[in-house]
């Protein structure tokens, strides 16, 4: 059935075609898990629902003629929503239109006579997989996952927001300490208060204090002014304190008895001011390791850390770097009105075979460059080679493409049923060369017919 667009859903049916809709009604068999459908007419309205509701799955009609919105909604879709399925009705007699359908970012085929059935076992699968699995995570601060792992982090973070306890996150620069503070944030009952940040290493550790806890007029040279401190400015919400272990020894004392008592004394001041703020607290050092050696106060410590959360590097999940590029992607062609771009597979690939020893402030810097430099819609392989001057975990480019081209073709033998000279005529090769780089990649067609 069709749906307001902003409703709240668990499986969301995009179509453009309102006849398919009305067959889908009519055909879907009712086993099928609850579904519900969208129609938008241009791109505009199909960014609008996409928007605003869960998109799960994407149908357009290639073997129709598709109109220009449907193709470039296609395209926009697999750019903005990664995980989405897109299914393209094509005619079996046509490898153009298969092509095409590949081109506009289908992974699902289906003649139109078959949708119901096709789009049945796509239904299927998502439901299988789950609610967190559909779909890329996404919280409202940026937060890119399709790991299982990293999932179920953000499920245990959710659930410890809504506690009272202060929170310390371990993991190394660049991994996102800071984003996941702040989902802390926003699921807790402080979330309509301020949510205030310092990097602890970057304040000198003379002003750290007054930063923290405020001065008044004449604390010390050059204070012409009163200020406040951040601990006041958090007050009713969440200071995050990044980097906490830099903090020096002679201050974490101070900090405690904040965190204790909940009374704040400006530098320069007798007066005593109450604050009910929540400490969120992250670092990349070894803090156990650093209260042995006596550099970090064992009581801070386990006040701080009333519950702790290791977010991995990004080698730890790299089946998330395709996921993580095209949403920086689509973020930039947002928020900076530029035309919207994607990585090709082959691209992706690449980056997934690449070191980031910063982790994914690295990668988004470097998808930042690449859509700065590109002057194509398509981010293809030959230009992240080209500015990529980091180390890769493949021993060549060869072997990164040796990977894609078996991917490639075995998909190809898939959808064809094993048929070779189908999949000649989609590679625009001869039948005979198509053998030869079967052969070549390690595979038999025999095992592909249906």
């Amino acid at each position: 059935m069709e749906k307001d667009a902003g409703a709240n859903l668990g499986i969301l049916i995009l179509l453009s075609d309102r006849s398919l809709a009305e067959e889908l009604s009519l055909t879907a068999a009712p086993a099928l898990p609850p579904f519900e459908i969208a129609i938008w007419q241009d791109i505009d309205e199909l960014k609008r629902i996409s928007g605003t509701a869960g998109a799960a799955i994407s149908v357009f009609d290639i073997a129709a003629q598709a109109e220009p919105d449907q193709l470039n909604g296609s395209k926009w879709l697999r750019c903005m929503i990664p995980e989405i399925d897109i299914v393209a009705v094509i005619d079996s007699e046509s490898h153009d239109s298969a092509l095409k359908a590949l081109q506009h970012g289908a992974n699902h085929f289906s003649r139109r006579e078959n949708l119901s059935e096709v789009l049945g076992s796509v239904i299927l699968e998502r439901a299988r997989l789950g609610k967190h699995q559909r779909k890329a995570a996404s919280t409202d601060y940026g937060i890119y996952t399709r790991s299982r792992a990293l999932l179920d982090l953000i499920a245990d973070v959710c659930a410890v927001a809504e506690s009272r306890c202060h929170i310390l996150f371990h993991g190394p620069t660049g991994a996102g300490k800071e984003l996941f503070a702040r989902t802390v944030h926003k699921h807790s009952n402080r979330c309509h208060g301020p949510f205030v940040a310092l990097n602890c290493a970057a304040v000198p550790a003379e002003m750290i204090e007054a930063e923290l806890f405020g001065f008044s007029k004449g604390a010390f040279t050059g204070a012409m002014f009163s200020n406040v401190g951040l601990f006041r400015t958090a007050d009713k919400g969440t200071l995050f304190l990044d980097e906490i272990g830099d903090l020096p020894l002679g201050l974490q004392r101070k900090l405690l008895r904040v965190i204790d008592t909940g009374e704040v004394r400006p530098v320069g001041s007798n007066e005593v001011i109450q604050v009910d703020v929540r400490v969120v607290s992250a670092t990349h050092r070894d803090i156990a390791q650093m209260v042995l050696s006596g550099n970090f106060r064992d009581d801070l410590f386990f006040r701080i850390a009333g519950a702790e959360f290791s977010i991995p590097p990004l080698c730890d999940h790299p089946e998330d770097i395709p996921v993580l590029a095209n949403c920086f992607l689509s973020e930039l062609s947002v928020d900076d009105s530029i035309q919207a771009r994607y990585f090709s597979e082959q691209a992706l690939r690449f980056l997934q075979q690449c070191k980031w020893p910063g982790n994914v402030r690295e990668l988004k810097n470097f998808v930042e460059y690449c859509s700065a430099i590109s002057r194509s819609t398509v981010i293809d392989e030959v230009l992240v080679n080209k500015l990529f001057k980091g180390e890769k975990t493949y021993s060549s480019l060869v072997d990164v493409l040796r990977t894609f081209e078996f991917e490639h073709l075995a998909y190809l033998l898939k959808l064809t049923g094993g048929k070779v000279e189908e999949v000649s005529k989609l590679i625009g090769k001869s039948r005979s060369s198509t053998y030869r780089l079967l052969s070549s990649v390690g595979i038999d067609p025999t095992q592909y017919r249906q």
